[in-house]
């Protein structure tokens, strides 16, 4: 047992990294380490503990770009703007502790949860299997008359969607291909935007976010258990769908931001557990390394809640010391190197086509990002996911 907690607590470094870096998404890193897990001599749930470690750490980082830089991450795309103007104000430590306060208030909430989820998770879903694909067909519908422009938020949906459908039908290692996949549509436009200018952040002092922001992690906890439980529904999706419930207190929509991240990733490893649907690129990393049994599958639960709580300490510790070093480096040599990392794993991992994949995913990405659509991307799985439960046939 120990030493699947220090590969989490491994796991949990290396999270802080993906996190802020941006452009760096943790399927990135964990796609491209699974070459090398044959050759490393790890048992699975050590490297399992690893991936669940990284996972969960990123959760509660990657919104440091998000509030200092202001070039986030779809899944958390939405806290840029109250991030960015707290942080203005010289208070963006603060606003970034508001969302661990609510990943550490989601996971406790998701911990109390798993006795009921283990009752009632399998049947709910069986009983819903008949007719997910309406009930994907209504969450992009909502999504898309949700955006600010309907008109270009159908297109970007279209597109991505048709992405999806020819890249699970194409030529690329089926293991790797949402690498160039989501790294086009996600990573691509934020690293592309953060090049065009210099910036650097301006440091204030460190102050103690308001507790009741709690509350409002209790309600990402809802939000993410959807996201992590729909086939296609992340995140960045599962907040448009919070929203309309949030309370209109910066630091309360932060907070629920952070709760639904963090609750994503720990419901997708328990949907793995109790449904046998991998809902992250974490948990399908697992599944095509090994046939995940319940008995890994609950070690890998139990190594996240621990992980959470360093996570937590962590990212509360570390937001004044990113900060600092945020303000003294340019930020366009981050997302340069960023850049350069995505290409070339791209390439190793994939090969010219999976580059051809990268460029076509970037192009819908940058015109998601222009047109203020980029959780319609999330059609790129959807899609496919609506053909699957409806017996067509992908290409």
């Amino acid at each position: 047992m120990l030493e699947l907690i220090a590969a989490g607590l491994a796991g949990v470094v290396v999270g802080v990294f993906t996190g802020i870096v941006p452009g760096i998404h943790p399927n990135t890193v964990i796609f491209g380490s699974l070459p090398l897990y044959p050759a490393s001599g790890l048992e699975f749930l050590v490297f399992a503990a690893l991936v669940t470690g990284l996972s969960v750490s990123h959760t509660f980082h990657d919104f440091l770009p998000s509030i200092f830089l202001g070039v986030p991450e779809a899944e958390v795309a939405l806290s840029s703007m109250p991030g960015q103007e707290m942080a203005s104000e010289g208070r963006g430590v603060e606003a970034f502790r508001c969302t661990v306060i609510g990943g550490a208030a989601s996971a406790a909430t998701m911990l109390g949860l798993i006795p009921v989820l283990a009752l009632v998770l399998k049947p709910v879903y069986s009983t819903l299997s008949s007719v997910m694909h309406f009930i994907l067909v209504f969450l992009l519908v909502f999504l898309v008359f949700r955006s600010d422009k309907p008109s270009s938020a159908a297109v970007v949906a279209a597109l991505s969607g048709g992405l999806g459908v020819v890249a699970f039908g194409s030529g690329v290692n089926e293991q790797f291909v949402l690498v160039p996949v989501f790294a086009g549509l996600f990573a691509a436009p934020s690293i592309l935007s953060g090049l065009k200018v210099r910036s650097r952040v301006s440091s204030g002092e460190a102050s103690e976010p308001d507790i009741e922001a709690v509350s409002s992690g209790f309600l990402g906890a809802a939000s993410g258990l959807v996201a992590g439980v729909l086939p296609g529904a992340g995140p960045a999706v599962s907040t448009s769908l919070l929203l309309p419930f949030v309370e209109s207190s910066r630091e309360k929509f932060l907070a629920a931001m952070g709760g639904v991240n963090t609750s994503d990733i720990l419901a997708s490893f328990l949907a793995l557990f109790l449904i046998g649907r991998p809902r992250s690129g974490a948990s399908v990393a697992l599944q095509s390394l090994s046939q995940v049994s319940k008995g890994s599958i609950l070690a890998v639960v139990g190594v996240s809640l621990i992980c959470v709580g360093c996570s937590a300490c962590v990212a509360w510790y570390s937001g004044p010391v990113i900060e600092e070093l945020f303000s003294r480096v340019d930020s366009r040599l981050l997302f340069g190197l960023a850049g350069l990392s995505l290409v070339s794993v791209t390439f190793v991992l994939t090969g010219p086509m999976g580059l051809l994949v990268l460029v076509v995913s970037s192009l819908i990405g940058v015109a998601a990002l222009v047109s203020g659509s980029r959780a319609v991307c999330m059609s790129v799985l959807i899609v496919p996911s609506i053909l699957l439960f409806s017996g067509l046939q992908l290409i």
